[in-house]
């Protein structure tokens, strides 16, 4: 799908144009991208497919008439004067084999590279528009639950699988790269264990809230799950850059943190991979970092315990 902007203006916002493409191709209503100039459909989602009977390959250079059976004079006004802003209204639609439907359709204007187009959403019509705009707002919803977590409101782990397949598409294509950092907070059980879950929960709703601050504009950051996150990097192929970003972040969620009174701090361990040095695929790319993440760790917990091996031998030299 071309690069879009839903509504009037969220250019330059990357979560909300993820957001707009995840719930185009994945919605479950029926969605089209129509030009208002020619009436012609340019995009159409599965459940388009489902709905009117025809292949996505067959609805895509399709004139809206087809589908509406409006006098073309008529639909190109309709059309035209749904660019003024979102616009609902009941219509009669016809299906590949003829089946006539009664339908709502929601019209909003959208951009894509530079030229105004049209996103229409159509249901099955119910009984008035309250019922129609509730199931828009329910569709929405359900489709923001599914994508994000509840505790810190940043995507989720299937979320953060489309943005990286994503990536990697735009990658193999322009011949660009892009960099995955692993992140996992250091001994966060124990935190849970002595301070309590409550305080373990905001602890990470604190975090996630760091580290949508601290990413840049493009960057998109997960929670993966339990106490481990997530973040790509888009266009960063060489690992130092990746790794001052790393650096900038982890600083940011070792910052002590005050929760009900108590000054709390925790530290993170991080590994970064870099495509397609690192992988080709999801699955590699969070292997590689997951490794370097469990290296870091490993070789921090032996100086640690260096450390301390130095310190009994000192103290036990002193006592003799």
């Amino acid at each position: 799908m071309t690069d879009v902007s839903f509504g009037i203006n969220v250019k330059g916002e990357q979560g909300q144009f993820d957001f707009f493409k995840l719930v185009f191709q994945n919605y479950p209503g029926v969605m089209l991208i129509i030009d208002p100039d020619s009436g012609i459909i340019i995009e159409a989602n599965d459940a388009a497919e489902s709905f009117y009977g025809y292949d996505r390959e067959q609805i895509i250079g399709m004139d809206i008439c087809n589908i509406n059976r409006f006098q073309k004079s008529d639909a190109e006004l309709r059309l035209k004067a749904a660019l003024a802003g979102v616009g609902m209204s009941n219509m009669r639609h016809y299906t590949s084999d003829g089946t006539e439907k009664n339908v709502k359709v929601f019209l909003a204007p959208l951009e894509i590279a530079g030229k105004l187009l049209l996103h229409a959403i159509i249901f099955e019509a119910g009984e008035g528009n309250g019922e129609f705009e509730s199931e828009i707002i329910s569709n929405r919803k359900y489709l923001h639950m599914a994508l994000h977590d509840d505790l810190t409101e940043l995507p989720n782990k299937r979320f953060f699988k489309m943005k990286v397949e994503e990536e990697i598409l735009k990658a193999s294509v322009g011949g660009s790269g892009f960099a995955l950092v692993f992140l996992d907070l250091d001994n966060f059980k124990y935190i849970n264990d002595t301070l309590g879950h409550v305080t373990g929960d905001k602890m990470l709703s604190l975090i996630g809230s760091k580290l949508k601050h601290s990413v840049r504009g493009a960057d998109f950051a997960a929670r993966f799950g339990g106490d481990e996150f997530a973040i790509v990097l888009p266009g960063e192929q060489k690992r130092e850059e990746a790794e001052e970003i790393a650096q900038r972040i982890k600083k940011s969620i070792e910052d002590i943190m005050e929760i009900e009174g108590q000054k709390l701090q925790v530290s993170c361990s991080y590994g970064i991979s870099i495509y397609p040095a690192d992988g080709e695929g999801f699955v590699e790319l969070l292997r590689a970092a997951d490794k370097e993440m469990y290296n870091w760790k490993q070789s921090v917990e032996e100086h640690q315990e260096d450390i301390y091996s130095d310190f009994i031998v000192k103290k036990e030299d002193e006592e003799n």
